[in-house]
């Protein structure tokens, strides 16, 4: 029984090991935004991706504050799970939600949200996972076009 047992975690253990391919993002956009309520906005962020991964990559978590400038927003979080299929190649939606807490600053954002893509930082960070293995992706200050690009 111990040299099952001992097997097993072997076995856990190198499948953890999963080396990923680069995820090409080529282009973003923001797309079915839903103003619920003056500080709470849902909207999928679309990708262009292209995976060539040959395992599936699960989009965990999402938390990143949002700023323009010197200006706090508010909170940028998924609001489910998100599976990016293996070798995917097209557009792929990531719900998420912003509650914006400065409702001043809420006029920035006008009505072109995919604006937001190139003028709001973010801080905090993405958690994948592909496998038994799990990343938590540390996001310093950045623009989310740039966050993208890092990823």
């Amino acid at each position: 029984m111990k040299k099952i047992i001992l097997f097993s975690l072997l076995l856990l253990t190198v499948s953890s090991c999963v080396k990923l391919e680069e995820i090409k993002i080529k282009d973003a956009k923001i797309d079915n935004v839903s103003i619920k309520t003056m500080s709470n906005i849902s909207f999928n962020l679309v990708l262009k991706i292209e995976n060539a991964n040959k395992k599936n990559i699960i989009i965990d978590d999402v938390e990143l504050d949002i700023w323009l400038g010197e200006t706090y927003l508010g909170l940028l979080e998924s609001t489910n799970k998100t599976t990016l299929p293996s070798q995917f190649n097209g557009d792929f939606a990531i719900p998420l939600q912003a509650s914006i807490s400065n409702l001043a600053a809420l006029t920035a954002i006008g009505s072109n949200f995919d604006n937001m893509l190139d003028k709001f930082e973010v801080i905090g960070f993405v958690k994948v996972k592909a496998g038994a293995f799990t990343k938590k992706h540390k996001v310093t200050k950045t623009t989310i076009k740039d966050l993208l690009r890092s990823l």
